[in-house]
């Protein structure tokens, strides 16, 4: 992955600037445009207030994905261009090793697979999260108090 030094594009990072420096630097959509986690906050907000929703993960503008940093340095009021290797093949072992383990919560009494605060999933979360277990895949299950056994507080 390859990454250009942080740029500054002007005194504020609006949709409208960022639009402008896509446009001017003809940015394609294999690269990737971060900005600081304030400056993306601040982005969010104007979107929210300017088409009256949230702004959608990931965020495609002129089918560039802009997005806040989290491991790549960039200092707030500048954007850093990332070129993205977006391979359609991604291993199991690539993912489970670029991803957080899952956390799967579990009733201590019963076992019944719960959220965090011991209410019941959806059935469809339940069922997934059972799935995790079953294929042993990167899960960490904790033990907490389920709301399915009040009888055992």
């Amino acid at each position: 992955m390859e990454t250009y030094p942080p740029i500054y594009i002007g005194p504020a990072l609006t949709i409208a600037a960022l639009r402008n420096y896509i446009i001017d630097t003809a940015l394609v959509e294999d690269q990737l445009v971060l900005m600081h986690p304030s400056d993306y906050d601040e982005l969010a907000l104007e979107y929210r207030e300017t088409y009256n929703e949230h702004l959608p993960a990931p965020y495609m503008l002129l089918s560039v994905e802009i997005g806040a940093s989290e491991k790549i340095w960039v200092p707030p009021g500048r954007v850093r261009v990332v070129e993205q290797n977006r391979s359609p093949h991604v291993t199991k072992q690539d993912y489970l090793s670029n991803s957080s383990p899952e956390e799967v919560y579990r009733c201590g009494y019963c076992g019944n697979v719960v959220d965090y605060d011991g209410a019941q999933l959806d059935t469809g979360v339940r069922q997934r999260k059972i799935y995790a277990i079953q294929t042993n895949d990167a899960v960490v299950v904790t033990e907490v108090h389920g709301y399915c056994c009040p009888q055992e507080s």
